[in-house]
């Protein structure tokens, strides 16, 4: 920092008392030179006005030195004050760059889906402990300037308006305003930074409130709340720490948030195992008994409560969705929804076509069978439009049936056989359409011989019936159960997923082995859950990021964080992270 401010302040008073003094030596011996030219002129006083002027002009030289030394004096002083502002600024102006790289944040590596991945980390409160100290340093050193501006103020006017002083005054004075400057926007930072921590406050106490709740829900065993409240946690801590990063508080609330995680899909996953065993069951029942749509409804409510603990679909359910899906898409178009737009005109149509066919049913008992013929024809006429619109319409082809047979009753047993027979013809290569055909027969002439049989066969055909149990199948399904209750026994849990398999094919095989699916049941509890309610919160702010890419359209980008996320096992049975990957490719 140089020489201290005492000395350079004692040596400048040195120089200018010396100045003053042979400036007052001066201006006594100017006053002795008129004395001796006034008085003593007649008696020689001239020529020792002479010796005197000349000690006088010896004294300007010397004054005039000794004010050059007062002037070097002085810029030494303020070159060395001059420094001490700019080093003081620099200092005050690093601080500040620091202050503004903690509140927009800094690049730390982090692990982030088991690699290390370099994030932006930002620590407000930091910064403003940091702001602090700027600003103090910088308030010390406009102190120390408006000190030295004063003594330099008072400085006489041959030393205040020497060039090289006003120049490092100008300079001197410059600092200061810069220093002023940093402060004014150290008032900025510091307004940035309270608000970030207030943020990141509010943000962490509404997290820590939502963890403690979710222990009350997995107390009560309120599971699906406790999801609730620990995703929002998790997503409230992400928030958190995007606005202050807390390296010693993001663990704990990790280990929380994980810890918590694990108990709810554990706990949990031993209830759905048992609803969806029922659910599974019942739609089964449902199937059996024809109410498809039930069936339908049932085991999908069994797939989603399957999804909640299982990042995969259970195959039991898959299974009995397969037949139940094809037996419903040969039920579509057969029957006319109140909620289709053509609804009351088509009925309509129906139930004139009908009064038509009784009126004509009435006047062939009556022997009027001319009039008969007429109204029969107006039916078809009926009928045909609603098959325009619904060719399966089960109402529309059965009525038709009914017409035909009212038209040639003596012929009608061999156009019905022939029916059948073009409908069984049709079993290979269009068996849904056979299907129809032969379930329209049905309705009129249930038991028309051969025509169950053909029934039977175009239900296994479309898969909308259970092939009945081939002995080999079993033979085989008990050996599967067999091999897997192996592996059950001796509590190889590296190979539950072989012997989940192996139950599975033996239940595919044959879907009453009930031992199979006991022991399914059985295994699967051992195995634990499949998913994760939360992601540890580097992850989820990851996560989060990437779904915002999405919205943006972004989605390669989206997806290049998705992949870097799922390199970690935990994150695999994230189920929202496998969703949003699923929705990506799907627009890819």
């Amino acid at each position: 920092m140089g020489e201290p401010e005492g000395d350079v302040d004692v040596r400048l008073a040195a120089v200018r008392e010396r100045v003053a003094g042979v400036r007052g030596v001066m201006g006594e011996l100017e006053e002795v030179v008129r004395v001796f030219e006034g008085r003593f002129g007649a008696f020689g006083g001239r020529d020792a006005a002479r010796v005197v002027r000349g000690a006088v002009r010896h004294l300007e030289g010397v004054a005039a030195e000794e004010e050059r030394r007062a002037v070097r004096v002085v810029v030494e002083a303020l070159a060395r004050d001059v420094g001490r502002m700019e080093e003081g600024v620099r200092e005050g102006a690093a601080m500040v760059q620091g202050v503004r790289e903690l509140l927009e944040g800094r690049e730390e590596e982090v692990e982030v889906g088991g690699t290390l991945q370099t994030v932006l980390a930002k620590y407000p409160r930091e910064a403003l402990v940091l702001a602090e100290e700027a600003e103090q340093a910088l308030q010390g050193y406009l102190s120390f300037h408006a000190s030295r501006s004063r003594v330099y103020a008072a400085l006489e006017e041959y030393l205040r308006t020497d060039e090289g002083v006003e120049r490092l005054v100008a300079g001197f004075d410059s600092s200061a305003e810069e220093a002023r400057a940093l402060l004014e926007t150290l008032q900025g930072l510091k307004e940035q930074a309270r608000e970030q921590s207030l943020l990141a406050e509010r943000y962490r106490n509404e997290g820590l409130k939502r963890l403690q709740d979710a222990e009350r829900s997995i107390e009560r065993e309120a599971y699906d709340e406790a999801r609730t409240l620990l995703s929002e946690a998790g997503e409230l801590f992400a928030t958190s720490f995007s606005h202050q990063e807390d390296p010693d508080l993001r663990r704990e609330v990790d280990a929380r948030l994980i810890a918590l995680s694990e108990r709810i899909v554990s706990e949990e996953n031993q209830r759905i195992i048992r609803e969806v065993r029922s659910l599974i069951t019942q739609g089964r029942e449902q199937y059996l008994l024809g109410n498809f749509e039930e069936a339908e409804r049932l085991l999908l409510r069994a797939q989603a409560r399957w999804r909640v603990t299982h990042t995969e679909d259970n195959e039991e359910v898959v299974y009995w969705l397969k037949f139940v899906r094809a037996a419903l898409a040969v039920q579509r178009g057969r029957i006319i929804s109140e909620t289709d737009p053509l609804y009351s005109e088509i009925t309509q149509l129906l139930n004139l076509a009908r009064q038509d066919y009784q009126a004509a049913s009435g006047f062939m008992a009556e022997g009027r069978e001319s009039e008969a013929m007429r109204l029969l024809d107006q039916a078809v006429e009926k009928l045909l439009r609603v098959r325009m619109a619904f060719p399966l319409n089960r109402d529309a082809s059965i009525l038709l049936l009914s017409i035909e047979q009212l038209r040639n009753p003596d012929n009608f047993d061999a156009l019905f056989r022939r029916r059948i027979d073009e409908a069984i013809a049709k079993l290979n290569t269009a068996p849904q359409e056979a299907y129809v055909e032969l379930q329209d027969l049905a309705a009129i002439r249930p038991d028309f011989p051969g025509l169950k049989d053909a029934i039977y066969r175009a239900e296994i055909t479309l898969g909308i019936r259970v092939p009945p149990p081939d002995p080999r199948n079993i033979a085989r399904s008990k050996e599967l159960y067999a091999q897997a209750l192996e592996i059950f026994n001796r509590n190889d849990r590296a190979n539950f997923p072989v012997a989940l398999e192996q139950l599975n094919q033996a239940i595919t095989l044959d879907p009453d082995n009930q031992d199979a699916i006991v022991l399914k049941d059985r295994i699967q509890l051992a195995m634990g859950a499949q998913t994760t309610v939360t992601l540890p919160s580097y992850a989820l702010r990851r996560y989060k990021e990437a779904e915002q890419k999405y919205v943006e359209g972004r989605y390669y980008e989206a997806l290049a964080i998705v992949q870097e996320l799922l390199a970690d096992e935990r994150a695999k049975r994230y189920p929202p992270l496998l969703e949003l990957k699923r929705r990506i490719e799907s627009r890819l």
